[in-house]
């Protein structure tokens, strides 16, 4: 029996989003894309990425660190078949490299207008590059259990309304043994340092938009003690991987540092649903 919703194609791309979804979805992604605009951020060479062709440099700086350690935990040839799920893709440029490394790889994203959306991986499509793409909440992840193998979670999991769902489902996603990577997620050891950065990007937002910002709750942090549950309580086993602290890195904890703040903390956390093995 038919469940009565017609899904749709946006831009080319299937829009899963439910009608209850949709107009919210879209007020919070023009004020997205009014902070992102106000902060510069754009992509002039899609395929480069992380190491050049975007912008602000300093946030692509963050996103090289986590990305040599995604690559080295995912660039070894995976079995035949194997399913990648990169929820929170943007503009698909790591989707692109997980379909390079031999996954069948999907992008997942509620933004898909170009130029910080999924239709802004065009040029990837267009150049050959084999991937698909879904639009769809990370709150309400339309995919059937145990079909997937890897679930990347990059600088995605704190614009979630409840991350210990989140982290539940992709546990009901993954088949025995399959693997979720988080990666350029803040993470504060403290509520105190997570609630003075939250108060400084409400700030930083407000100044961009010219007014208070509606969604800054998305904006957010997760608490390390409290990941840390959700992925014991979803079933994983799981490590941390510090990315090596480059001479910019050192800068910024030390700033902060003398700033009397708590630096932010940004690991690569992978992590393995359980099938009686070892996580290596």
């Amino acid at each position: 029996m038919g469940c009565g919703i017609e899904f749709r194609l946006t831009h080319g791309i299937p829009d899963m989003l439910l009608p209850t979804e949709r107009s919210e979805v879209e007020a919070f992604l023009t004020e997205y894309n009014a902070i992102r605009r106000a902060q510069g951020w754009e992509v002039t060479e899609l395929e480069k990425l992380p190491y050049e062709g975007g912008a602000p440099a300093a946030y692509w700086r963050f996103r090289r660190r986590s990305f040599e350690v995604i690559r080295e935990h995912c660039a070894v040839p995976p079995a035949p078949g194997s399913v990648a799920l990169d929820i929170g893709a943007g503009v698909a440029w790591l989707t692109r490299w997980l379909a390079e490394w031999g996954y069948e790889a999907t992008a997942i994203d509620v933004n898909i207008a170009p130029p910080l959306g999924l239709s802004g991986g065009n040029p990837c499509i267009r150049a050959g590059r084999a991937f698909n793409r879904v639009r769809a909440g990370i709150d309400r992840l339309p995919f059937d259990d145990a079909t997937a193998d890897l679930v990347v979670l990059n600088a995605s999991l704190t614009y979630a309304r409840d991350p210990a769902g989140v982290i539940r489902r992709v546990q009901e996603i993954l088949r025995p043994g399959g693997r979720v990577i988080i990666a350029d997620t803040p993470i504060y050891r403290t509520l105190k340092g997570g609630e003075s950065m939250s108060r400084r990007l409400y700030r930083h937002h407000r100044r961009a938009l010219g007014r208070a910002p509606i969604y800054h709750e998305r904006f957010t942090y997760i608490l390390k003690q409290s990941l840390f549950r959700y992925l014991e309580d979803a079933g994983f086993e799981f490590k941390v991987v510090e990315p090596a602290p480059d001479l910019w890195w050192r800068f910024y904890v030390l700033r902060n540092r003398l700033a009397l703040r708590e630096p932010v903390w940004m690991p690569v956390i992978v992590a393995r649903k359980r099938d009686g093995g070892r996580l290596r």
